[in-house]
C-alpha cells in the first residue's frame, strides 16, 4: 500500500451530485472483461502473496437497505446511485483501485499489500466513502453502508474462495447491524455456511411434513386446570439433531419459508385439537405464535379462516400470540387484520409483554384479548421489588381493560407463590408443564386432572401476604393478632396463611365505590329450579340469542361454551331449589372462571346472565308461577350480576364471605 495512505484521502464532502449517466458505469463494472480483469489481478495476489506481516486484501462494500431505495425510487435512480458508488471507490485512494461490481450494491475492492491496521484503515475509508449522501436530482440519498474484508493468503487459496469470504464478512457486518467494517472470521463464516443449508433443509422438511408439534399447557394457578394449549413447533434435524426452536424461527424469519411454516404451524394445531375432540377429550383454546411480517402478509386472516374451517373447529378454538414488536409503519397494516380476525372468532394476544418498547403501543392500536408477561420479568420477582410492582401494574390494567394476563415462564414454587397473592390467575411454565406431544395431552384432557405445582397449595408465605395485601409485615401480623387472618406455623417455624382469607382481606380492604347489594331471597325457589332443569336447554339457546343479537358468533356458542352454561343452569337450578345460594354463588364463579380463561369481555358475560334472568322469566311466567318466586328471581338476578361485576373488580367470588364485602371499580361499572 503506498505511504501516502498513511495520511488518508480525505472522504468526500456533503455535495456529491450524480450525474444521471444511466448504467453506464456499474455495467462497465461488471463487464465480463472487467471481471475478468479482476479475477486475474486477485489471482496474482494470491500467487505473489507470501509475507504475513503485509498482505493484500478483498474489500466488499455495500449500502446497507439499498433493496429500499431501488423499490421506492426506481431502477433507474438505483443504477444512478451505483454509478456514483463506483466512480467513488475507483478514486477513492490515489492512483485509483481494482474495482469491480460484483452484482446488488455489492462492489469489489482489491487493495494492495500492507499491515492488517493499514488494511482495516482502508476498508474504514471506503465505507465512509459510499455512507456519504448522494443526491439524485431534488433528492438527497442518505444511507449507511457496511464492509466485509478478506485477507489474500497464498495456495492452496483461490479467488473464488477469497470472495467467498468477503461476502461472508460483508453479511456478518450487516448481521451486526450494519454500519460497520467485519473481517473474515472462519467461525463465524461456518456458522452462516450451516444457516444457508439449514435453510435448505428447512424448506424441504416443511414441504415433506417432517416437523413436528408439542403443546405446552397454561393453567390456572388456584385451580391448576388447563385453560389453553400454546403450540410449539419442533424439528428433529437428521444430521444436527435437535434443532432450537429460536433458532428455527430465526432460520424462517429471514426467508419465505416464514409463511409456509406459519401456515404448518396452525393446520398443524387445528388438526390435534380435532383429532382430541374426535377422541372425546374436549380441549381449550389452542395458541398458536405468529410475527407481526407474517400476519401482515396479505391474505393471512382468510387464510387462517380457511385451516379452522377446514378441521371443523368454531370459533374461538383457536388464539394468535403476536411475537416480537412491529415497526410502526407495519403497525398500520396489521390493525385491520387484527380486527377482522377478531371479527371471525380469533382471540389475539401479545406475548412478551414488557420485553420492548412498543408493548404498551400495541395495547393502544391493536384490538388484543390479552398480554403475556415476558418471563424475563417473572423470573426476577422473587429477588427484585421493581418486577412484582410491575406485575402487579399489568394487573391492574389488565382488569380496567378487561384484558387476560398470563404469567409466562414460572419456574419455581416461589415464583407460583408470588404471582397468586398479587393476583395472577394464569401461568405457564416448567413448574406446571413443559412441552408435551398430543397424545400426553390429550390423557390429560380425558382423566381432568389438575396440573401439579397449581391449586394443592392453598398457604402462602408471610412475605408473600406482605405482597398481595400491599401492607407492612408488622400490619399482617396484628391481623393474624385481631383474627382477620388464619395462621399456622411450619416444622422451620416460619408463618403460613390461609390463602383463602388473604385474598378475601384484600378484597375487604380494596378501596372503591362500594356497590348498592341486592336482597337475597328468603328461602326455597322450587318452582324457579324444576323450570331451569327441565327447560334448561330453551333458556340456554334464548340466553345466547340475546347475548349475540345481531352478531355471528361467540364463546358462549361453541360447543366448550355451551358446556359450561349447561353445567351452570343445572347447578344453579339445584341450589335455588335447595335455598342454598352458596350453590348458586360457587356455580357462577367457576363458570365465570371459564370464561376468564376463554378471553370472554365482562360485557359478554353480564349480558349472558341478564339474558338468562330475562329467558327464565319467560318460562315462569308460561308456568304461571307465583308472583312471590318471579320477585325472587329478579333478585337472583341481580346477584348473579353484581357477582360478575364483583368478580371483575375484585377476585373470584367463590371464596368471598357473601356480598355483603362485594365492591367495583368505576371501570366495571361502566362495563
Amino acid at each position: 500500500m503506498p505511504d501516502d495512505w498513511g495520511n488518508g484521502a480525505e472522504p468526500p464532502q456533503d455535495g456529491f451530485d450524480a450525474k444521471l449517466l444511466g448504467a453506464s458505469v456499474p455495467r462497465a463494472l461488471s463487464e465480463p472483461p472487467i471481471l475478468d480483469r479482476f479475477l486475474g489481478r486477485l489471482d496474482d495476489a494470491i500467487t505473489t502473496a507470501g509475507d504475513h506481516h503485509r498482505s493484500g486484501a478483498l474489500v466488499y462494500v455495500g449500502l446497507d437497505g439499498f433493496r429500499a431505495v431501488s423499490s421506492g425510487l426506481g431502477r433507474d435512480a438505483a443504477q444512478a446511485l451505483l454509478a456514483e458508488l463506483g466512480e467513488r471507490l475507483r478514486h477513492a485512494f490515489p492512483g485509483g483501485n481494482v474495482v469491480a461490481h460484483l452484482g446488488g450494491d455489492q462492489f469489489g475492492v482489491l487493495l494492495p499489500p500492507a499491515t492488517q491496521v493499514q488494511t482495516l484503515w482502508a476498508a474504514e475509508q471506503l465505507r465512509e466513502i459510499v455512507a456519504v449522501p448522494i443526491r439524485l436530482g431534488d433528492r438527497l440519498i442518505v444511507r449507511h453502508a457496511s464492509a466485509g474484508v478478506a485477507m489474500v493468503r497464498p495456495r492452496p487459496a483461490s479467488a473464488d474462495a477469497l470472495i467467498c469470504e468477503a461476502e461472508s464478512a460483508v453479511a456478518l457486518a450487516k448481521l451486526r447491524g450494519g454500519d460497520q467494517v467485519a473481517v473474515f472470521d472462519p467461525r463465524a463464516h461456518s456458522g452462516l455456511q450451516e444457516d444457508a443449508r439449514l435453510e435448505v433443509d428447512l424448506g424441504e422438511a416443511v414441504s415433506r411434513d417432517e416437523l413436528s408439534l408439542v403443546f405446552q399447557p397454561i393453567v390456572g394457578l388456584h385451580d391448576g386446570r388447563i385453560s389453553t394449549l400454546e403450540a410449539l413447533v419442533r424439528w428433529d434435524h437428521p444430521v444436527h439433531g435437535a434443532i432450537a426452536a429460536s433458532r428455527l424461527v430465526a432460520i424462517a424469519e429471514k426467508t419465505a419459508l416464514r409463511s409456509h411454516l406459519g401456515c404448518w404451524v396452525l393446520r398443524a394445531a387445528c388438526s390435534a385439537a380435532a383429532d382430541w375432540r374426535a377422541a372425546g377429550a374436549e380441549p381449550p383454546p389452542v395458541s398458536v405464535n405468529v410475527s407481526p411480517r407474517e400476519l401482515a402478509r396479505p391474505g393471512f386472516a382468510q387464510e387462517a379462516l380457511t385451516i379452522r374451517a377446514a378441521a371443523g373447529l368454531s370459533p374461538y378454538s383457536i388464539m394468535l400470540e403476536i411475537t416480537g414488536t412491529a415497526p410502526p409503519p407495519l403497525s398500520r397494516v396489521l390493525a385491520p387484520v387484527i380486527d377482522e380476525l377478531h371479527g371471525n372468532g380469533f382471540r389475539v394476544l401479545l406475548d412478551d409483554f414488557c420485553s420492548g418498547s412498543a408493548s404498551l403501543r400495541h395495547l393502544e392500536e391493536f384490538r388484543v384479548s390479552g398480554v403475556k408477561i415476558d418471563r424475563t420479568v417473572t423470573e426476577r420477582i422473587e429477588r427484585d421489588a421493581y418486577p412484582r410492582a410491575l406485575v402487579s401494574a399489568i394487573l391492574d390494567m389488565g382488569q380496567t381493560l378487561g384484558l387476560r394476563v398470563i404469567a409466562d415462564g414460572v419456574e419455581t414454587p416461589v415464583q407460583a407463590e408470588l404471582l397468586r397473592g398479587l393476583g395472577c390467575r394464569q401461568g405457564q411454565g416448567r413448574l406446571f408443564s413443559g412441552p408435551l406431544p398430543p397424545a400426553r395431552i390429550a390423557a390429560l384432557l380425558r382423566d381432568h386432572t389438575p396440573i401439579p405445582g397449581t391449586c394443592e397449595d392453598r398457604t402462602m408465605s408471610l412475605g408473600a401476604a406482605v405482597e398481595a395485601l400491599g401492607v407492612s409485615a408488622s400490619t399482617v401480623r396484628r391481623r393474624i393478632t385481631e383474627g382477620h387472618l388464619s395462621a399456622s406455623r411450619t416444622e422451620g417455624g416460619h408463618r403460613r396463611l390461609r390463602r383463602s382469607d388473604v385474598e378475601r382481606e384484600r378484597r375487604r380492604t380494596y378501596q372503591g365505590p362500594v356497590m348498592r347489594l341486592a336482597q337475597e331471597p328468603g328461602g326455597e325457589l322450587p318452582t324457579i329450579g324444576a323450570v331451569l332443569a327441565t327447560r334448561g336447554a330453551w333458556i340456554r339457546d334464548v340466553a345466547l340469542r340475546y347475548v349475540y343479537v345481531g352478531a355471528d358468533h361467540g364463546w358462549f356458542d361453541t360447543p366448550g361454551g355451551r358446556t359450561e352454561l349447561d353445567r351452570w343452569l343445572a347447578g344453579v337450578g339445584e341450589g335455588l331449589r335447595s335455598g342454598a345460594f352458596e350453590h348458586v354463588r360457587t356455580a357462577t364463579s367457576v363458570m365465570l372462571e371459564a370464561t376468564r380463561d376463554a378471553g370472554v369481555s365482562l360485557g359478554e358475560r353480564v349480558s349472558l346472565l341478564d339474558g338468562t334472568v330475562q329467558a327464565a322469566r319467560a318460562a315462569l311466567s308460561a308456568r304461571s308461577a307465583p308472583d312471590g318466586e318471579l320477585r325472587d328471581w329478579i333478585r337472583v338476578g341481580r346477584m348473579l350480576r353484581q357477582l360478575a361485576l364483583f368478580d371483575a373488580s375484585a377476585g373470584s367470588p367463590s371464596q368471598a364471605p357473601g356480598l355483603e364485602s362485594a365492591v367495583v371499580s368505576p371501570a366495571a361499572v361502566r362495563g
